[in-house]
């Protein structure tokens, strides 16, 4: 979080938890518990994962065109993964694992098929992971993670399906000056 300057800060919460609701055993007497959680602006973190792997393209190849006659220069991360052929995009991952008092959130993009992926060894080759969200709590449940982190998540992650990746770039300076945006498929 955080790449730039003008980025938005993230969306911090507090919430008391109620012991008896969680399931656990001998918690009736337990005081509430107050957990701290923030949720970052997925849109502008998955667009910042985007000028990363761009980056990285264009330093392979600093001298070459920006944009080829077939847009060959500026690759798509769009894939036909198993199950969604007629609908190209970029599969992503939610997650989460608690532990250690808090329970983070993670996105993974996959931004290569995984055939790809196992053709070179490497299962994560292009498939940067992006914390989200944390709750600070000692036990998750799904009344804590309802009235914390996943209205924002599920907010988000319905933008993030409606929305393309558009890059502006310079044909002259493509390493110095790109920017990756993401905005809603309609044009609204």
């Amino acid at each position: 979080m955080g790449l730039h300057e003008s980025t938005p800060a993230p969306t911090l919460k507090t919430f008391a938890s109620e012991w008896s609701g969680t399931g656990a055993s001998n918690v009736e007497k337990k005081p509430p518990e107050c957990c701290n959680c923030w949720n970052c602006d997925l849109l502008i973190e998955v667009a910042a994962e985007i000028d990363l792997m761009l980056h990285s393209v264009f330093l392979k190849k600093p001298g070459a065109p920006v944009i080829a006659n077939n847009g060959t220069r500026i690759p798509s991360f769009d894939c036909s993964a198993p199950g969604f052929e007629e609908s190209p995009g970029t599969v992503v991952l939610l997650g989460g694992d608690h532990g250690a008092g808090a329970c983070p959130c993670h996105l993974k993009l996959n931004f290569s098929l995984p055939e790809e992926r196992k053709s070179r060894g490497e299962l994560n080759c292009r498939c940067p992971m992006i914390q989200i969200a944390s709750i600070d709590c000692a036990k998750d449940s799904f009344e804590l993670l309802g009235n914390t982190v996943m209205p924002k998540i599920k907010e988000q992650l319905g933008q993030l399906q409606n929305s393309s990746a558009f890059v502006v770039c310079s044909c002259k300076q493509s390493v110095k000056h790109r920017k990756a945006y993401l905005l809603p498929k309609g044009g609204a």
